[in-house]
Formats: structure tokens, sequence, C-alpha cells
């Protein structure tokens, strides 16, 4: 599970300042196939790793919107996942 600890808030600051220090890189992709709430009613998305089944959930992460937030560089999305009004709006 990714997560960011108790408290931190993700903003352009926190992003900006991982980015200057290296902590920060747009070097691995992952799929975000799903979404999952918590026993408490925290939002996750299901996300599938690159790196095998190895771990506790056999290649799937569960990954806090606010991790995301705070360490998503890119986001690509199939047009036909679109609403259909948008898609043409882009064509």
């Amino acid at each position: 599970m990714a997560e960011l600890p108790e408290g931190m808030v993700p903003t352009q600051e926190l992003r900006q300042e991982q980015w200057d220090n290296w902590q920060f890189t747009y070097d691995h992709v992952m799929l975000i196939y799903g979404k999952a709430v918590d026993q408490d009613g925290k939002p996750y998305y299901l996300v599938k790793n690159s790196w095998g089944k190895g771990s506790k959930y056999k290649g799937t992460w569960y990954m806090s919107r606010d991790y995301i937030a705070l360490n998503t560089t890119y986001i690509f999305v199939n047009r036909n996942a679109l609403p259909k009004k948008l898609r043409k709006a882009l064509k």
C-alpha cells in the first residue's frame, strides 16, 4: 500500500521540492485500473506495477489519492474512457 504520512498534504510546492532534490523522477510507468475504498471511506486506486507479482497483492498496489497527486507526472487516458462530448471537443 502506498500512502502519504498522516497529515501530509500534496501541494505544488512539495511536488517541486521533491523534483528539485531528485527524490522524484518520472522513469516508471504503472497502470491504474480500478478504485477501492477502505473501511474508513478513504479512496484508493488499484495500480498494476511492472515489477511482477511478488508482492502481498500479487502485483497490485493500493495507492491513496493523495499519494498519486503528489507523485504522478503524467496520466494517459484512453479516449474511449472520456465522455462523448469531451471526446468530440478534443478532435
